[in-house]
């Protein structure tokens, strides 16, 4: 919705006057809410590091307005215990992004706030079109890895997305604030975590985010994000296709299967389930999930792999009109646990 100019200043904005401008260096911060875990209140964690050529940093902390200090020394808001009370509970994680780019804007509403603040209205449409770029590149691997990566916790911790804001710098210091906001409430059962465990986890979420599927962890994070169990169940299952798609060698698969040698146990029950079956391998989904379990995937076992037999049924019993009820919480979470064992695989 856009706000007419008559509403623009009844709200206390003015038009910049002719031949004035405002410009900045833009960045999103993205809230995130880490559900299943909880961190000591004194402990901060802060990463700095590259996804796919782009410069981000992230920040847990229990209190909103600490984490968003360490980002941008300012205060996020004056409110922050109200936002418990509405559901965000903590630990937060912020995620920043950015351009280096700096963005000029003139004949626009603005108004200043003190000495500090410069709030704008819909007055940097670029560097927003810029940041829902890089957000789309980055954000899913890094929340769909940093997800794997607490699969080790009890719980089945999450990462789950609050409100963002997009915030720019001027080169006098000046902070331009054009700040959007949904929220999202979801209930959870923690577990404590500790802060040298948490940091660990992260940075392995963000070296992982460089080499995690990126299609599958698009649907992954759109999975997580889902209120709709039938969205959610078949976002969980795109994304199970997407790695075994991204691992299956559809060149190599047969003499794989024939000439590697079998060394372990868990490897020898997954072959037994290909025996009889090596000419159906390449057009039926479960013999290929099993195949990459067996020969590409680490850590997955034949329960898991009757586990998706079942998700792929219920899958295919709706694509074919057979059911109409949607899948239930236990299929969704059976969905998301092979999404989640078979994303912690890097190849």
């Amino acid at each position: 919705m856009k706000l007419s100019d008559e509403v623009l200043r009844k709200i206390g904005l003015t038009k910049l006057n002719e031949g004035e401008s405002i410009s900045g260096v833009f960045y999103r911060i993205i809230f995130f809410s880490i559900t299943g875990v909880n961190l000591d209140d004194s402990s901060l964690v802060e990463v700095s590091e590259n996804i796919q050529g782009h410069q981000i940093r992230a920040v847990v902390h229990n209190n909103i307005n600490v984490a968003f200090r360490a980002l941008l020394s300012d205060d996020y808001t004056d409110e922050a215990d109200d936002l418990v009370k509405k559901g965000w509970n903590p630990p937060f994680l912020l995620v920043q992004i950015g351009s280096n780019q700096t963005y000029i804007s003139n004949d626009i509403f603005y108004k200043q706030e003190g000495e500090r603040y410069i709030d704008t209205y819909a007055a940097f449409p670029k560097a927003r079109e810029d940041l829902d770029i890089i957000e789309k590149v980055v954000v899913p691997r890094l929340v769909s890895a940093f997800s794997v990566s607490l699969r080790s916790f009890r719980n089945l911790p999450e990462v789950k997305r609050l409100t963002s804001c997009q915030v720019g710098l001027t080169q006098d210091g000046r902070i331009i604030r054009d700040i959007s906001f949904v929220a999202s409430i979801r209930a959870s059962v923690s577990s404590r975590i500790e802060v040298s465990d948490l940091e660990d986890k992260l940075n392995e979420a963000i070296i992982f985010s460089n080499t995690i599927n990126g299609n599958a962890s698009d649907f992954y994070d759109m999975a997580i994000h889902e209120a709709d169990s039938l969205k959610a169940f078949l976002f969980y299952f795109l994304a199970i296709e997407m790695k075994i798609g991204g691992s299956f060698d559809r060149r190599r698969y047969r003499n794989i299967l024939e000439n590697e040698q079998i060394t372990c146990q868990r490897k020898r029950d997954l072959r037994s389930l290909l025996v009889g079956e090596e000419d159906r391998i390449r057009r039926a989904i479960f013999l290929r999930f099993v195949w990459c379990s067996c020969y590409v995937w680490d850590e997955i076992y034949v329960e898991d792999a009757e586990e998706f037999k079942r998700v792929k049924r219920i899958r295919d019993d709706i694509a074919h009109g057979n059911r109409t009820t949607p899948p239930t919480g236990a299929d969704i979470e059976s969905a998301k646990k092979i999404a989640r064992i078979i994303l912690a695989n890097a190849r």
